[in-house]
């Protein structure tokens, strides 16, 4: 059974001897909108890719530039197709919103837009953990393809139910807390950057 190691996600990029200088290209990437988000999936995509080797330095260098953004890319297109159903339905209910405007039909509207919350919050948790793992078998195989077979990642997460919920939980808990620290990073200048 495959186990996850907390300490080691948080220490593995400091035994890189040349981690400062690889963190800090992404850092500057960073403050590039647009840029910043492919350039950090390709790096994790890529980070994962190199870990599924064993590589002895998992952190990429950056004259892999072109695989790293390549990387990023197909990922960030695969999360906005796992969510183009998301958006379909907030459309939907705000059609319906307009339909039955502020006045007759509030109860219906009600009812329309509280299933449709359910729904997509339910569908947004398992797009979320199918893409995790697509991601995972993307970083593995290095093959774009595991993203859009959606029947072999709902066997995976079956398979591994337990393993994903937990990474699924602590990446959860990761974002909070991010969440949570990024008002106190204000007071310094490169803190929510950092974060």
């Amino acid at each position: 059974m495959i186990a996850i190691d907390i300490q080691r996600a948080f220490t593995y990029a400091f035994e890189d001897k040349r981690w400062p200088v690889k963190l800090g290209l992404l850092l500057l990437i960073g403050l590039i909108p647009g840029l910043n988000v492919i350039a950090w999936l390709g790096y994790q995509v890529s980070i994962g890719h190199r870990l599924a080797r064993s590589l002895r330095n998992p952190l990429p260098e950056w004259d892999e530039w072109a695989d790293i953004f390549i990387r990023g890319l197909i990922t960030l297109m695969a999360g906005f197709l796992y969510f183009v159903p998301v958006l379909i339905v907030g459309i939907a209910i705000s059609g319906v919103g307009l339909i039955f405007g502020r006045g007759g039909g509030s109860l219906l509207l009600l009812a329309v837009r509280c299933v449709g919350g359910v729904g997509i919050l339910a569908y947004s948790l398992l797009a979320l953990l199918l893409l995790s793992i697509g991601a995972a078998r993307y970083a593995r195989t290095d093959q774009y393809a595991p993203y859009f077979a959606i029947g072999d990642r709902l066997r995976d997460l079956s398979g591994g139910l337990r393993i994903f919920s937990v990474g699924f939980v602590y990446e959860a808990l990761l974002i909070v807390a991010m969440l949570v620290l990024l008002p106190f990073s204000l007071l310094t200048i490169i803190g929510p950057f950092v974060i």
